[in-house]
């Protein structure tokens, strides 16, 4: 607490001579009177407690540069947006290609099953004219057995 002296004796007398107080009375009243002034008087600031505050708040000062401003939100914002844009237009594009080339091999593999599904059917053709030659070559032997027995 910072205190200011001050000769209070002057004072003190005053009150006796024009207050019309006693000595008691005078110096009760300026010593309340100067514990008021040194309550007002402890709130206020020094030049040092203003340079100790400023001393204090300089290295906040360059902390401070370090936070992101409005304008950096806004900026990086910005550069989301538009790198979001860039992976949806890319992810489009590389879905439509997807789908070209599954398509295109599903048509390669359509078109193969066909030929595969056209030789089974000319395989079983095939197979039933080998064994319908076979069964009438059996049948007839068996006749010929028969008509010779």
């Amino acid at each position: 607490m910072r205190t200011i002296a001050f000769d209070t004796y002057p004072y003190i007398k005053n009150l006796e001579t024009k207050g019309g107080f006693s000595e008691a009375q005078a110096e009760s009243i300026i010593e309340a009177i100067s514990g008021a002034q040194e309550a007002l008087f402890s709130a206020i600031a020094t030049k040092a407690d203003i340079a100790q505050l400023t001393n204090s708040i300089t290295p906040l000062t360059s902390h401070i540069s370090q936070f992101a401003t409005k304008t950096d939100l806004a900026d990086l914002r910005t550069a989301t947006d538009t790198a979001l844009a860039e992976l949806r237009t890319e992810t489009k594009t590389d879905l439509a290609d997807l789908r070209t080339a599954t398509d295109t091999g599903l048509a390669g593999l359509r078109t193969e099953l066909a030929k595969v599904e056209t030789k089974i059917v000319h395989t079983q053709s095939e197979t039933i004219k080998w064994m319908l030659g076979g069964f009438i070559s059996i049948a007839g032997l068996m006749a010929a057995l028969h008509f010779i027995h």
